[in-house]
């Protein structure tokens, strides 16, 4: 049992009659709201937390305290960090691109901003107060509260373009792809778990809100000319989504008491340790109750619908709603993870200024056993809806198809046949056994009778095939080949290995760390995780900060204020000038999305960031390891 925690003489005397089970049932005069009585205690016991003060007098840290730690990242030192991970100047490769392609004979330019921030806290302190709650079975147990606070924050702002412009004598193909994206998500939980005097799970409570809000533009516009033809393309696709958990209360019981705790403080290393054993009474059952508010509103426009004989916007897309939800529902609970201990030998690490504890290295969650299950079972709930609403991802699907199904309608109409001479007859006449074209290209028509607009593209397709572009796309593989085999990768790590520390004495797991491998000695460093006995810090750092303690407590409580997207990503903190200057003055920016206190939050793109560095680093690679071949 965790030090810290005096139970009352009678709660070990009623904890051995464990194995019989005492069925009642509890009266009450009226029912009171148990979702909005949860989430009044919920804010109660979160702000109670954050003006708890030390019982200890000396920094010595008991469970009554909370123990805090945390995360923190900046987006804007995305391609530094890349580059020190994986030993690839990001910039340099971009530019290498861009080198290539003038070599080959065509223009190719990239750009990017990203910046932002990620926050996320783990806050864990114990109760005192005994209290008796019923398992899955309905059978009574005297329990302690322990409690886990998640915080997260992220807020991202994201602009990139890529241009591309290539011709020969008669073929030329210039085009323009810009990406804008902003991210906000929000998330607040409080976990509160139920443990017996031999630090059995009974079962969990759980509170949470969420606020997710995303606003994406992508914009194509180009002009193909090719064989005395052209296609010219300018389309649009925005997308704003909105999704907010106002309240979400979730009760979890087991059907018998599980003693992870007990197999988790009596593993080796080396060893497993899974929470489910497989029969049926190992699980329980969670019930979960939401109120939810989803907004959404795509727009597709810009579609060339010209060049098969439509009107201009006769398949902009515009769809839209926002709609209130709430339901409940109820479902079976089973511990879902396992914690598969590493073979090292047990750390010592601080966990605050001048406190330090004994951790064993887990592959597993860093969170409270079953809080991560009871997280996902509990938003899959509130994302799926009521039975009285579809979801959104149902609504906007519905829409997508109707779109297409009419698009496909109009498409499938055309009755107009194109002879080869430039003739035009009813489609109905083609293939009839008469030569209704001069040329008698009408008849002996194979593969269905193609539109005037297929047409044109073959006779577009033909041209380029013609041309120089397949010598040129060699060209610009083979420069690129050289250009980075120049590079002799200085990534200074060759492995990398997260984990969970887990604490044996205080029974919980007491944060995480990632540790890299240096090649050359073969030494392991701690790149991201707190002090450690065994770890020196890593000699090249990435931008990712760790938090412990003291420090994680403020700047968790600094976290609740930040809710929005300008104080996670200020506009002033974001560098888009290139990608403007790329897409020139006359580039517009969407409208973009208002945030919940009103601030424009303009249109960014967060994850395309990662991906694009992601692909551009395979690219690389990929073009190594052709050339190793």
């Amino acid at each position: 049992m965790p030090k810290g925690v005096r139970l009352p003489t009678f709660f070990f005397q009623n904890t051995i009659q464990k194995s019989v089970k005492i069925k009642y049932k509890l009266h009450f005069s009226e029912y009171m709201s148990s979702k909005s009585l949860a989430l009044m205690v919920s804010f109660c016991l979160m702000f109670c937390t954050t003006i708890l003060p030390f019982s200890s007098a000396e920094d010595e840290w008991t469970e009554n305290e909370p123990l805090t730690w945390g995360i923190e990242y900046d987006w804007s030192n995305l391609e530094e960090d890349v580059e020190i991970v994986s030993g690839y100047p990001l910039r340099d490769v971009i530019d290498d691109m861009t080198n290539a392609a003038n070599y080959a004979g065509f223009n190719l330019t990239y750009v990017q901003a990203s910046s932002g921030s990620t926050l996320f806290y783990i806050e864990q302190w114990e109760g005192t107060e005994i209290v008796t709650i019923t398992d899955a079975d309905g059978d009574p147990h005297y329990v302690n509260k322990r409690f886990t606070t998640f915080t997260l924050r992220q807020g991202m702002l994201y602009d990139a373009a890529l241009l591309f412009n290539w011709d020969d004598e008669n073929e030329t193909i210039d085009g323009t792809l810009s990406y804008e994206m902003n991210q906000l998500t929000i998330i607040d939980a409080m976990y509160t778990e139920y443990v017996t005097a031999d630090l059995e799970i009974v079962g969990a409570d759980l509170w949470m809100t969420t606020d997710f809000e995303m606003s994406m533009s992508v914009g194509v516009s180009g002009q193909i000319e090719a064989g005395g033809e052209s296609v010219a393309v300018d389309t649009r696709l925005d997308i704003e989504i909105g999704h907010e958990i106002t309240s979400m209360d979730s009760e979890m019981r087991l059907h018998e008491p599980n003693d992870v705790y007990d197999r988790l403080q009596s593993a080796d290393n080396g060893e497993n340790v899974n929470p489910d054993c497989g029969w049926s009474f190992c699980g329980g059952t969670i019930s979960t109750s939401f109120n939810t508010t989803s907004e959404y509103q795509v727009s597709v426009t810009g579609l060339p619908t010209e060049e098969i004989g439509l009107e201009v916007d006769e398949f902009d897309l515009q769809i839209s709603d926002s709609y209130p939800d709430s339901g409940s529902d109820i479902r079976d609970f089973d511990f879902e993870l396992s914690y598969d201990f590493r073979c090292c030998d047990t750390q010592v690490v601080e966990v605050d200024s001048g406190t330090s504890l004994n951790v064993k290295e887990a592959y597993a969650l860093p969170m409270t056993p079953g809080m991560s299950e009871t997280m996902a079972f509990s938003l899959y709930s509130a994302l799926d809806g009521s039975d009285s609403n579809p979801n959104m991802a149902e609504i906007i699907g519905e829409e997508y198809e109707g779109w297409l199904d009419d698009m496909s309608d109009d498409l499938e109409g055309s009755d107009v046949f194109v002879c080869n001479n430039g003739e035009e007859i009813p489609v109905s006449w083609v293939n009839d056994g008469e030569d209704d074209c001069s040329d008698g290209s009408d008849e002996g028509v194979e593969d269905g009778v193609l539109t005037e607009f297929e047409q044109k593209l073959d006779v577009m397709l033909a041209a380029l095939d013609d041309s120089n572009i397949e010598k040129t796309l060699s060209a610009f593989d083979e420069k690129l080949n050289n250009l980075v085999s120049d590079y002799e990768l200085a990534a200074p790590y060759g492995g990398a290995e997260i984990f969970a520390l887990w604490n044996d004495e205080e029974a919980r797991f007491v944060g995480m760390m990632v540790i890299v491998r240096d090649d050359i000695n073969g030494t392991w460093y701690n790149l991201l995780g707190p002090e450690s006995n065994i770890y020196s810090d890593a000699p090249i750092p990435v931008s990712i900060e760790y938090l412990t303690g003291s420090d994680a407590e403020l700047a968790e409580q600094q976290a609740h204020h930040d809710v929005t997207l300008r104080s996670l990503a200020p506009e002033e903190n974001h560098d888009s000038s290139g990608v403007r200057d790329a897409l020139g003055d006359d580039s517009e920016s969407s409208e973009g999305t208002t945030d919940s206190d009103g601030e424009d939050l303009g249109n960014r793109i967060p994850t395309l960031s990662l991906f694009t560095t992601i692909s551009l680093l395979g690219l690389v690679a990929l073009g190594r390891e052709r050339s190793n071949r």
